[in-house]
């Protein structure tokens, strides 16, 4: 079953990508050529096509996980207060993504660090009460609240909840431009039912980090965008492993067989680098491949890496991959749990005592 995005939106920004169709011809200098002919080939529109974004920094791991998710967007500065509705008001289908922090500012005038780009053939306008969904979706009705960023719908709910699991039909029904509409039994105006919005803020710690490496994130997205080379996604580990603190000295690259080698005595870090976009921790080969290396020169860590993700093992804790598995991070996507993860590696490392 699609997911189901609830995308807050600015104005300005509606105008500039959503409301307006966006011409080929005006990013045809900054999209990459391999980038700009799949967009092509999935728009199938010679015309152009609409796109919106998530900033980085903000909510990747929806990006990360979208497929052909339905989004639809409630536009800001709508009447608040008793009597008045609040309505989602346009609607579309992701057929394509990509990271192009280029194309994010060349597109949006309004914020900044629009790079993680999602885009969509066609567009609807729809008319949706936001406490209409909500009550269908039988979330609480308790705290009257705006929608305070991007959020995908509680899966659970679209399977409780959506006839037949057609999503489209779902929203038909209660949309007011649509023939399907069907009316409820007591609408009447009150409190926005918005549980499913209750945003939490980043820390301060949390912020502090994601700006440490917010312009490794960037390089990130151009590698990624642009599908680079090998080499390209070791570059990203080294920079990676200054950024945390690590001097050049104890940075090898692409010492004998390995590919990134962190020096720091018996706890030197093994890096086995891949360019595939989708490494996990249950890459089994890639994980040979680092073991392997580690072993033969009695070293305690591996760590597999494509320059944005990191699987994080320490070969003293068990036997197996499973049992030496301590922990994975994703950079352009950082977590309040990450903030551990991180200081962790700087203490095997030394960084924290030797910067104190």
């Amino acid at each position: 079953m699609q997911n189901l995005i609830l995308v807050p939106a600015d104005q300005e920004n509606l105008n500039d990508t959503i409301k307006t169709i966006v011409s080929f011809s005006e990013v045809n200098n900054i999209l990459p050529t391999a980038i700009s002919d799949k967009l092509r080939e999935r728009v199938n529109n010679d015309d152009g096509f609409y796109c919106w974004a998530i900033q980085r920094g903000g909510k990747q791991r929806i990006f990360e996980q979208m497929n052909d998710d339905i989004v639809i967007f409630k536009p800001n500065g709508q009447p608040s207060g008793e009597g008045n509705y609040q309505y989602f008001k346009y609607k579309g289908q992701v057929i394509f993504k990509t990271i192009c922090p280029d194309l994010g500012r060349h597109l949006w005038s309004s914020g900044s660090n629009w790079d993680f780009i999602y885009f969509f053939q066609t567009i609807a306008k729809i008319k949706i009460k936001h406490h209409r969904l909500a009550k269908e979706l039988h979330y609480k009705n308790d705290k009257p609240r705006i929608l305070a960023g991007t959020i995908r719908v509680d899966p659970v709910k679209l399977h409780q909840y959506v006839p037949n699991e057609n999503l489209n039909a779902f929203l038909d029904s209660i949309d007011e431009n649509s023939e399907n509409y069907s009316s409820p039994n007591n609408d009447v105006p009150g409190p926005e039912p918005t549980d499913q919005i209750n945003v939490i803020e980043n820390s301060d710690e949390l912020n502090d980090l994601i700006d440490e490496f917010a312009d490794l994130v960037e390089e990130i997205g151009d590698v990624f965008a642009k599908k680079l080379n090998e080499r390209n996604h070791g570059s990203l580990v080294q920079e990676f492993y200054l950024k945390l603190g690590c001097s050049r000295r104890q940075i090898q690259f692409e010492m004998g067989h390995i590919d990134v080698l962190i020096q720091a005595g018996r706890k030197s870090i093994v890096n086995e680098v891949k360019r595939n976009q989708n490494l996990n921790r249950n890459d089994h080969k890639t994980l040979g491949q680092a073991y392997g290396y580690a072993n033969r020169n009695n070293f305690s860590y591996v760590m597999i890496s494509n320059g944005d993700f990191y699987a994080f093992f320490d070969l003293g804790n068990g036997t197996g991959y499973e049992e030496n598995f301590k922990y994975e991070f994703r950079l352009t996507n950082l977590q309040e749990e990450d903030i551990d993860k991180i200081n962790d590696l700087k203490r095997i490392l030394g960084i924290a005592e030797n910067n104190e």
